[in-house]
């Protein structure tokens, strides 16, 4: 399809796919064996946990056609930036979902991830509507 219909696809996903011919078969396989490594690290570090709540995003909104984030020690992408935490769910296949959280005093607003164990999509479901219930019953400003 990538072949047929490049074109089609935005710019910056046909780069990150056309990537995926210079990946050998060798290390693809070296790559998903440590996956499922990772995969059991995460398993025994979450313990008992049922689920983990985490920010969404490492920063605050960007503004609009903003490309890079300024960091102390350096930049990056805004892409790269807003999903460094977003990355390990997908990694792990992980079930995740960002729940809205509150607005940022600039008006933005903003989210919190719940995070379980594969095939625990549910818990996700009951923990995003307890949060949900949560700030809807804040006080306005909190």
């Amino acid at each position: 399809l990538l072949e047929k219909q490049g074109a089609d696809y935005d710019p910056r996903v046909r780069v990150a796919l056309e990537l995926g011919h210079f990946i050998s078969a060798r290390d693809y396989l070296l790559a998903q064996r440590l996956r499922g490594e990772l995969i059991r690290l995460a398993h025994r570090a979450l313990g008992s946990y049922r689920a983990l709540i985490v920010p969404t995003m490492a920063v605050p909104t960007p503004l609009v056609g903003q490309e890079r984030w300024r960091w102390p020690d350096g930049e990056e992408p805004v892409s790269e930036a807003v999903s460094r935490f977003l990355s390990p769910a997908n990694l792990l296949g992980f079930p995740a979902a960002a729940i809205p959280w509150r607005m940022t005093t600039a008006g933005i607003p903003a989210s919190v991830q719940v995070i379980a164990r594969p095939l625990d999509e549910g818990i996700v479901l009951r923990v995003g509507a307890v949060l949900e219930l949560a700030a809807n019953a804040r006080p306005p400003g909190r």
